[in-house]
């Protein structure tokens, strides 16, 4: 499925929860600190059907280890990526694996919660 089947997710934040140790849950929204910009999500989507025997598709975001500024609150986070070209690539199923591979690094943005 990693050959094909990749999209992105074009959002504002996302939510990562912390549990304290009395299993209270707190969320934080992270997000760009220029809030008038959209993080793109690495995903990868696929059709299923539902009980009804209805066809959905559903998607997954992919996620890699977490930055140092944000690894107190989660250990990953999602793959994301910094310019058209990155995503053009990786949406395109003609694409070598290798120049895929290549998108998955770490790349340091600079979020808020």
């Amino acid at each position: 499925m990693f050959e094909s089947h990749r999209c992105v997710v074009p959002a504002s934040g996302y939510f990562e929860w912390q549990t304290s140790e009395g299993g209270r849950k707190q969320p934080y929204k992270i997000h760009p600190k220029n809030e008038s910009t959209l993080l793109f999500m690495a995903a990868m989507w696929h059709t299923e059907k539902d009980a009804d025997k209805v066809e959905q598709d559903c998607y997954v975001i992919v996620t890699r280890g977490a930055q140092d500024d944000i690894s107190w609150l989660h250990s990953r986070m999602p793959l994301m990526f910094e310019s058209q070209e990155e995503i053009d690539l990786w949406c395109d199923n003609e694409a070598p694996m290798d120049k895929i591979k290549e998108l998955i690094k770490p790349v340091h943005r600079s979020l808020a919660w």
